[in-house]
Order: structure tokens, then sequence, then C-alpha cells
């Protein structure tokens, strides 16, 4: 269960986050009044051309209702902290959802109006007095832990990264790195309505002025931030492609602490509750559906392409933003407490995963099944110790980028296609090399030898002699490797002598 992706799952809000459980609870439909229509992605030192990129400036808490939030909106100068107002009742995510947007871009008396990534620090983390119709405050963030300056933020095409216009869920193609910053700006309707978070790159058409986004994920990580929470982590990748959903089978498995045994069952808590003794991918809200759609659980894992799996790259996406957290708490009864804790694993969300990784007594959760594909990100080359540079990847007849596009595995003669809108598109990828066989692992022996006898003058004789042998390493043989052992023998002789009567012969010719 440790084993989620982090850093390219996110929520674009808290507000997404707090209705996904209740979004996901109506599957196969998805009961949801908001239609995200448009969204901009901009990411600090990824890979890819240096084109459309912009200077930004994401805040954590644009367009969140503070109840969600950091509590320094709700903290006085004091603090150190700013002071924002609500808005709007509804939460609804909004650049008008508190008065953050309003302080910091109203054209007359706005700490950025005049759009200058040099002055941004000093604007922000300077006490400035403003005024609104609620309140008078100051102005003081951290700019490590409120907001996130990104120069040249390059803006990612739209076959870098998918959403979910439904549940409100952005998964990137490529993994960020913990120094990486991600801001957006999107927009969705809801009740005929329209909304948006952020900015948009036309509405700010010079290249030289920067843009307010959002931000989703900050270049520190630290887990007592709020936007620690916008990074999804109940996604899984089984590296596969193209699933076949008549061939896919999930499990959840408890790895019983006091018999070391896999069970598909938490043997604790009631007998007549929920959890003991239940299938843990229904006690996880993942089977609620039979194969037919009706609202009868079969056992079987929901697959529901878009929503609990992404068929074309193999992601599971449980149903509930902590199965193994806060859903599995819920599933246990009040008087199941607190023997229930042991089971619960609220570190895996509350804490980063190489810190869960370390609570053995927890990490007991285990994800099985099968499934068939056609397509996967590793290709086998039926070549082993492959020399440098000797490996062509094309996709649809482009050569491709190493350590881009793909990796290679010299050694053990591996492609593994990285990225991922390659494989998505469904381009053909054809690879050529030169293969380096006498340098395999197979144990190989060729011993020769020549020998020459001067009978005479005019007499020579000769003998050859050749041993090869070839057997793999181990005793398992694989078509095409069998082993071999061949022995080649050869006697040869050379005679030459004086022939006068040739010459006399030739004499007599005219």
């Amino acid at each position: 269960a440790d084993q989620y992706e982090p850093n390219k799952h996110f929520f674009i809000s808290h507000y997404f986050r707090s209705y996904y459980d209740a979004w996901m609870s109506t599957l196969p439909v998805v009961n949801t009044p908001v239609v995200i229509t448009k969204m901009e992605v901009y990411v600090l030192g990824i890979n890819g051309s240096a084109e459309q990129t912009r200077n930004i400036v994401a805040f954590e808490d644009l367009g969140e209702d503070t109840s969600f939030v950091w509590p320094g909106l709700k903290r006085g100068l004091s603090d150190g902290a700013y002071v924002v107002s609500d808005a709007r009742p509804d939460s609804l995510p909004s650049n008008a959802s508190n008065s953050l947007y309003q302080i910091l871009t109203n054209p007359t008396n706005g700490l950025l109006k005049e759009r200058n990534i040099d002055l941004v620090s000093e604007q922000l983390s300077s006490n400035k007095w403003v005024s609104n119709s609620n309140n008078a405050g100051g102005i003081y963030m951290d700019a490590s832990r409120d907001y996130n300056i990104i120069r040249n933020a390059r803006r990612l095409t739209a076959n870098e990264y998918v959403y979910n216009p439904r549940t409100g869920c952005i998964s990137l193609n490529q993994q960020l790195n913990n120094d990486q910053a991600l801001g957006i700006s999107f927009q969705f309707t809801y009740g005929g309505k329209t909304y948006q978070v952020g900015e948009f790159s036309e509405q700010v058409p010079d290249n030289s002025k920067l843009m307010v986004c959002k931000l989703l994920k900050s270049t520190v990580v630290n887990v007592r931030q709020p936007v620690w929470k916008l990074m999804m982590k109940n996604v899984y990748a089984i590296g596969a492609y193209n699933l076949n959903p008549q061939d896919f089978k999930l499990d959840v498995f408890y790895n019983n602490i006091e018999t070391g045994v896999d069970v598909p069952y938490i043997p604790a808590g009631s007998v007549s509750g929920r959890v003991n003794g239940k299938q843990l991918i229904r006690v996880l809200n993942a089977d609620r559906l039979s194969v037919n759609g009706d609202k009868i659980p079969d056992g079987v894992y929901d697959f529901i392409n878009g929503y609990t799996v992404q068929q074309n790259n193999g992601r599971i996406y449980f149903p509930t933003v902590e199965p193994f957290g806060r859903s599995l708490a819920n599933a246990f009864e009040s008087g199941d407490f607190p023997e229930a804790n042991k089971y619960i694993f609220y570190e895996l969300y509350d804490s980063t995963r190489t810190a869960a990784t370390f609570i053995q007594n927890k990490n007991r959760f285990k994800i099985k099944g099968q499934f068939r594909t056609s397509s996967g990100s590793e290709i086998s080359l039926n070549a082993m110790n492959i020399p440098q540079g000797a490996v062509v990847v094309t996709a649809n007849g482009v050569n491709l980028t190493e350590n881009t596009d793909y990796t290679i595995d010299y050694t053990l003669g591996r492609v593994k296609i990285i990225n991922e809108s390659i494989l998505n598109s469904g381009a053909t990828i054809k690879i050529s090399l030169e293969s380096n066989s006498l340098f395999s692992v197979q144990q190989k022996s060729l011993i020769g030898t020549r020998l020459d006898y001067k009978a005479s003058r005019f007499l020579n004789l000769g003998g050859t002699f050749l041993k090869f042998s070839e057997r793999p390493l181990t005793q398992k043989v694989a078509f095409g490797e069998e082993p071999a052992s061949n022995y080649i023998l050869g006697v040869d002789y050379n005679y030459k002598t004086d022939a006068p009567f040739l010459t006399r012969w030739l004499d007599k010719l005219p």
C-alpha cells in the first residue's frame, strides 16, 4: 500500500478533495454538478521545450475556502500571517473565494499590480496594510509556505497530463522531483455559472508580466502544509498499458502480523461489523458494483475506466482519498476501538511515503492481481551485454531520445519507455540494435591448432584441429541457447616438383 505514485497525481483544490469520496460513491454515475472546461498547467524545471514559458507566482490559498487552508488566514498580524476574508459561503473554488486575489491584483493598490517578478518577494514579505469591505489587516507571506515564485515555468502541452473534468483530479505523465513546483489555472461551470481560479495566458498577454496561479505542489516538502493533502495518495501504477477489463483482477490483502500469512480480510472488529472477515476490497469501497453495473457487490474490483482505472496507462484509483486510513477507520464500529487503531494506516497519508514505509506494524497491506495487456513500458531485446549506443528506438519513424523518452539496461537487454505520452498515443515503437553476442553470459570456448610437417623438399603434410563448446550458466535452457560441443579435424598436403617436359612442349610452339 505504500507504493502509491508520489508527485504525479493531484486534486486541483481542497473542495474537490473533500467531495471526492461522496462523488465516487455513486459510481458508475458521478453525481457532481461541476464540469471543468479549461485548464493550464505550469511546471518548474521539467524536461522539454523552452517554448511557452511564463513567470508565475502560485499561491497555496488562492481559490480556497479559508476553512481548508493554512490557519494563518484566520490569524492576525501579530502571528506574522496575512488576513483575508471569505467572500462567499458556498466554498466553491474561485478567485473570489477569499479576498487574496483582490489584494494581490487590484489595479489601484494591489500588491502585485506592477506584475514584476523581481519585486514579488519584497512585496509579499513586508507588512503592508490593506483595506477591504470586511477587514483591515497586514500581508506577510512565507515563500516556502504560502507561495512559490516560478521563473520561466513551462506550460505543459495537452498530451503531457490528463484531468478528470468531473472529480477535479489531474495526473501528470512525468513524476515531479521534490524541488519542483506545480501551478495551475482552471475554469469550471456549476449551476450554469462559470468560476475561475488563477489566470490564463490570454488574460495576461505580455510574457514579461507575471501570472497568478493556484499552487498544487511546493518546492518544499512539509507534511503540515495543507498543500500536502492535494497530492493524491490513492493511485497505484501496475506497469501496463491498454488494459483488457475482461482479464483484470485486483484484490487487497492484509499480512497477518501473528501468522505472517496474507489474507484478503482483517481479522479484527465486531463479528457483525463491516470489517471482520469481510473482503478488503469491499471494506475499502472498491467493490460496490457487479460486473453488469448493478449496485450489488460481487467480490470483484470495480473496473470503471476514467474513475477507478485508467485503462490506457495502467493506473488504479481507489474510490476514496485515504483507503487505508480514514476510509478504513470509518468502516470499523465505534466499539472496535482502540484495538482497531493498530490496523488503520493514518501515517501513510499524514507523513512522507519514506517514513510510512518503516512503520512495519501497520504497513502490512498488499495489492495483488493479474491483468492482460496489449503493450507495456518495458521491451525485451533478447540480447545481453549490448554495447553503448548500439540501440536505436523510433516511434512512428521518429527517433526517440535516450533518458528522455526511454532508458536502456544494456546488461540485461531491456528498453523502458518513460515518456507516457508516446505509450498513450498508441504509436508503433521499433527498436534496432547491434548485438554483441560474443560477450554474452553463455560460457563459450574455442580451441584450435595448426600443424605442418615438411616431409621432403617437394612434400608438405598438414593438419588442423578445432574444438568449440558452448553452454548456458543454468540448466534451464532457452530456445536458441542450447548447449553445443563440436570437433573439427582436417588434413591436407602440398606436393611440388619441377616439370621440364612442359617447358620443352612450350618451346615447340611457333
